[in-house]
């Protein structure tokens, strides 16, 4: 109300800086006075980031709303940190698909619940934004071989060449390996290892990757 503006005043120095306070135009001291909880909190951080031209969006983690932003992690790299969230929570329980889909398209949690450390691992592959889009460029081909399993093979493989850590080239392949028959549990494993390998730092779309894997040698043992 305009008859708290002297109040307001007192503890903001509006008068100082030129700040208007009227009726359904809100500022943003404002909404420090008033107070808000997780949500509130993390929206008016990200959209603080936003405004400073720092990409930042709000994240989902159970019963709470927490938010990430990209900030400089020097030698041309860059790198999102989660802000505000539950201490025991943490990037293992929090939603958000990566800037490039990949938690929404593969994360085997049902919702995506968990999806959120793919962000992660979509920036590792944006930061290599040349041997990203050659990858990509090669896996346009998935449909034309997509009945020839040795020259599809190949292609993913080429894919890889060209960026070992891109998950759209290692779920064709993990996909490819799954639905042969002629592929042994000797093969399986041996897939499994290369990825455990390739994905040691980003445990969630490693765990996903090999779970796939896990369940058709189990498959294969139940029918056996």
């Amino acid at each position: 109300l305009q008859e708290n503006y002297m109040k307001w005043d007192q503890k903001y120095n509006l008068k100082k800086y030129n700040i208007t306070y009227q009726s359904g135009k809100p500022k943003l001291w404002i909404v420090f006075e008033e107070g808000a909880v997780c949500g509130g909190l993390s929206k008016t951080a990200a959209n603080l980031y936003g405004v400073w031209g720092y990409p930042a969006r709000v994240v989902g983690q159970p019963g709470h709303a927490a938010y990430v932003y990209l900030y400089n992690a020097g030698g041309g790299k860059y790198a999102w940190q989660l802000a505000n969230s539950v201490v025991t929570t943490g990037w293992a329980n929090t939603t958000g698909s990566g800037i490039n889909g990949w938690g929404t398209k593969y994360a085997t949690n049902s919702g995506g619940i968990q999806s959120g450390s793919y962000l992660l691992l979509s920036q590792d592959a944006q930061n290599e934004y040349d041997k990203y889009e050659k990858a990509e460029l090669i896996l346009l081909l998935q449909d034309v071989y997509k009945n020839d399993r040795k020259k599809l093979e190949q292609l993913y493989r080429d894919a890889l060449k060209e960026e070992i850590i891109n998950l759209d080239a290692w779920i064709g392949l993990v996909d490819l390996y799954i639905s042969d028959n002629t592929k042994k549990d000797e093969d399986l494993i041996a897939l499994a290892e290369e990825i455990a390998e390739v994905y040691t730092y980003h445990p969630l779309p490693m765990y996903d990757l090999t779970r796939r894997i896990g369940s058709k040698i189990q498959l294969d043992i139940v029918v056996n």
